[in-house]
């Protein structure tokens, strides 16, 4: 089965005015995956290996995390157990294109992600909450001592390299017109 590329919520309004057709795609998996009680096992993979295709992009992992949010500021926390398993299954995914291009942005917003969304099961005739942070803590990301090192570097550098082209900037919008002439 292909995913239905026509369905809508109202409740989840996504901006499709940039990359609408991925934005469209992860939105309707995501639905997809939220409402079906369970995918057939080959459907499943196929989808998974087409995500696969949609997020070796850093800028594509963002639009996924932004259509993932749309449930939290819509107040939908909650979801099916066979739904956890499949969205779990997703940010797994993308937590092995973090681990390989050293995203750790995405990371972060995956692991934030994941202590918002849950699923309830009975338990000792108590109901507990499941979050998805417990699908995802066994990731090799969250043990490699060196990825952490090595993205948090990466991420120290790239802010001094933005608070210096802001500096740059500011000193340069902040001469007066006599100064900029004489540039």
């Amino acid at each position: 089965m292909e995913i239905d590329q026509d369905i809508k919520d109202p409740k989840l309004n996504y901006d499709m005015s940039e990359n609408s057709q991925l934005t469209k795609f992860f939105s309707t998996l995501l639905k997809q995956f939220w409402e079906q009680e369970k995918i057939q096992e080959r459907e499943l993979n196929e989808i998974l290996v087409k995500f696969k295709e949609n997020i070796l992009d850093a800028n594509h992992r963002n639009i996924f995390c932004d259509c993932l949010n749309q449930y939290r500021k819509n107040g939908i926390f909650q979801m099916k157990e066979s739904s956890f398993s499949n969205i779990t299954k997703l940010l797994l995914i993308i937590l092995d294109q973090c681990f390989s291009k050293y995203d750790i942005a995405i990371a972060l917003r995956i692991m934030i992600l994941s202590q918002t969304f849950y699923t309830t099961i009975l338990s000792n005739q108590t109901t507990e909450q499941i979050y998805l942070q417990n699908g995802i803590i066994s990731h090799q990301i969250w043990k490699e001592k060196k990825f952490w090192e090595n993205a948090t570097m990466c991420k120290i550098l790239l802010d001094e390299i933005d608070d210096e082209m802001k500096s740059n900037n500011s000193s340069e919008t902040n001469d007066s017109p006599e100064e900029i002439e004489m540039k």
